[in-house]
């Protein structure tokens, strides 16, 4: 009996280990380095772009370097894109990056670490939006600089700062932990 118990105890231990092929994997960290460096180097774009449309001499340049910013934060599937006054960007946007970058990190153990700074970005990003769109509205130089502005703001805030916290530091603190390597 005591054999018959042993046998049992063995292959149920044996049967419970995880094999090679289907242990969990990791997420791989250079994938999401690249895709973390894209959004910040779209960010920087959109940045950029909204500071010299808040410099322009005059409506429509503002209004030209603020579609250019809609490009760039939307890429060419999004529903503002539009493609007359060019895209500095890589065509994708810093939604896609944002998007993509939370769907290879949600069901990993990063997900805690790094899913409130996505959240925090991709909140900025679509308030900076809002922000950016109501300025190609507007009519007075004045006030559209200011709505750009703002914008502007939100987009330097979705960028952030390596330094920070990656739940409050922006896309540059997310991509300075996965350089890092944790």
């Amino acid at each position: 009996m005591i054999r018959l118990l042993t046998l049992i105890a063995l292959v149920g231990m044996v049967l419970t280990l995880p094999s090679r092929g289907a242990q969990p994997r990791g997420p791989d960290l250079d994938e999401l380095r690249r895709i973390a460096e894209a959004l910040v180097a779209q960010l920087d774009i959109a940045h950029q772009e909204a500071v010299f449309g808040a410099l322009a001499p005059n409506l429509e340049a503002l209004k030209r370097h603020t579609q250019r910013v809609i490009n760039v934060l939307e890429g060419k599937g999004g529903p503002n894109y539009r493609p007359g006054v060019g895209d500095l960007g890589d065509g994708l946007g810093v939604l896609h990056h944002v998007q993509h970058l939370r769907e290879k990190i949600r069901d990993t153990p990063l997900a805690p670490i790094f899913m409130l700074g996505l959240d925090t970005v991709l909140f900025d990003v679509n308030s900076a939006l809002v922000q950016i769109r109501q300025a190609l509205t507007l009519q007075d130089l004045q006030r559209a600089r200011v709505v750009l502005r703002i914008g502007r703001a939100l987009i330097y805030s979705a960028r952030g700062s390596a330094g920070d916290p990656v739940g409050e530091g922006g896309a540059r603190a997310i991509l300075a932990r996965l350089s890092a390597g944790r």
